[in-house]
């Protein structure tokens, strides 16, 4: 999952699923498209309020792939220099920044330091488009917005588990720290975690939302994927380019429109996505034409409006709502819906054939020669030797429905249902003990 809110809206649908329907082993974090590490501490508030605090989340790993002998020699972050600045900053002087490319380095800084305000003068911003091409600032904005789940991350319980970056040496930093045991765990170890404790008759299915960089990444480094894995459900990829009658439909890459037919995740991991669209694993595509038939803010908010209110349809439903209003008043936030096509891979796993799906088995292949306005293509390949499963087309009426019953299902809802509740909790006087 890159954590993008329709990833969030997803997550939480799973997790109202009956568990001998799903039962949730792992989330794996993606390193690209909408994800960051405080992505991964949402993960945790959400996995708090259902009571799933048993559910591993791991990351991407970062960095270069082999150890060094003299990591004190190692390339300094971005943050580190900048607190290195700040420490050596006379008291009546403040800073003036420049910055020339993404704003990537500054934005991070700024939410991991709280009083970068009090040292930062002025800022000067080289680039940008203000009147014309707003591609470039909707990807910073939506990049830090989607980081607090447009603020509404803050209305989430608090989970004791946090996002821990790796404290030792053994694992890359400069430095060992008392509890290198608590640092996030990567994937890789999630998912071996996962296997080794796989029953021997069983087998996994695996759910994508984001860019394929983790599940590439893993039938790289474990040949035996294949083997106990059921059924990949690759839910934001594809463009309608291979679809029958719908030749012309474009992709959704809004970032560079010279790119016509790529889909957003499959164009930010080309090569990891034609690794895994190409291999022999059994895959179910949910390609944008189903995901625009499941895009309706204005169904999918009747749906929620009209069903039972449990803490999780009032936050997905004050999510969805919020990003319709933005979509509505500034045209910076036009591409919000394609957030609400990310769910329809969570529904579909969970209701299948309740939804009328109709299946077509079709050939492809994935673009993947460095051309940015060609990378990331799905084309139909009648010469590859692999085809995958796609969902061609479903009842969008009997999709709505079934999101809005389940997220207002009662028999399965939050231990905790916000932060508000927590506080309360939290602030009621301890109960005294009695002989």
């Amino acid at each position: 999952m890159d954590m993008s809110p329709g990833d969030f809206i997803s997550l939480i649908y799973l997790l109202k699923a009956p568990i001998e329907v799903i039962d949730l082993k792992g989330i794996l974090v993606s390193g690209n498209g909408w994800a960051h590490i405080a992505s991964i501490d949402i993960i945790y508030d959400i996995l708090h309020m259902i009571g799933r605090d048993d559910i591993p989340v791991g990351r991407v790993k970062y960095g270069a792939p082999r150890n060094t002998d003299h990591p004190e020699l190692r390339q300094p972050l971005a943050f580190e220099v900048w607190q290195s600045i700040k420490e050596k900053l006379p008291p009546s002087e403040k800073i003036t920044i420049l910055t020339s490319g993404p704003l990537t380095n500054l934005a991070n800084i700024m939410l991991s330091d709280r009083n970068t305000s009090s040292v930062i003068e002025k800022v000067y911003v080289v680039g940008g488009h203000i009147r014309g091409d707003f591609g470039q600032w909707q990807w910073v904005v939506g990049d830090l917005l989607t980081r607090t789940l447009y603020g509404l991350a803050r209305s989430l319980p608090r989970s004791p588990r946090r996002y821990t970056a790796e404290n030792s040496v053994k694992y890359g930093a400069p430095r060992n720290t008392d509890h290198p045991e608590l640092r996030q765990p990567l994937a890789f170890e999630v998912w071996q975690s996962i296997k080794e404790k796989l029953p021997p008759s069983e087998k996994i299915t695996i759910l994508t939302s984001g860019p394929l960089t983790n599940l590439a990444n893993i039938m790289l480094s474990d040949r035996n994927t294949s083997s106990v894995i059921e059924v990949s459900s690759l839910k934001p990829f594809g463009s309608g380019q291979f679809q029958l009658g719908e030749n012309d439909s474009k992709g959704n890459v809004f970032t560079v429109p010279s790119n016509r037919y790529a889909e957003f995740n499959t164009f930010l991991d080309p090569v990891a996505a034609k690794t895994v669209l190409e291999s022999s694993l059994d895959i179910t595509l949910i390609p944008l034409r189903s995901q625009r038939k499941a895009a309706s803010f204005k169904s999918i908010l009747h749906a929620l409006k009209h069903t039972d209110h449990t803490p999780e349809s009032s936050f997905v439903h004050r999510l969805l709502f919020l990003l319709h209003e933005l979509q509505q008043k500034h045209r910076l936030y036009h591409h919000m819906d394609i957030f609400l096509g990310e769910v329809h891979g969570a529904v579909y796993l969970v209701e299948g054939f309740s939804m009328r799906p109709f299946i077509q088995s079709i050939p492809i292949s994935v673009v993947a020669n460095s051309s940015r306005s060609t990378n990331g293509q799905i084309v139909v390949n009648k010469q590859s030797a692999n085809s995958v499963n796609v969902l061609v087309d479903f009842s969008s009426g009997k999709y709505y429905r079934r999101v809005g019953k389940s997220l207002g299902n009662k028999e399965q809802s939050a231990a905790v249902g916000s932060f508000a509740e927590q506080n309360t909790i939290w602030s009621r006087p301890p109960e005294i003990l009695r002989n």
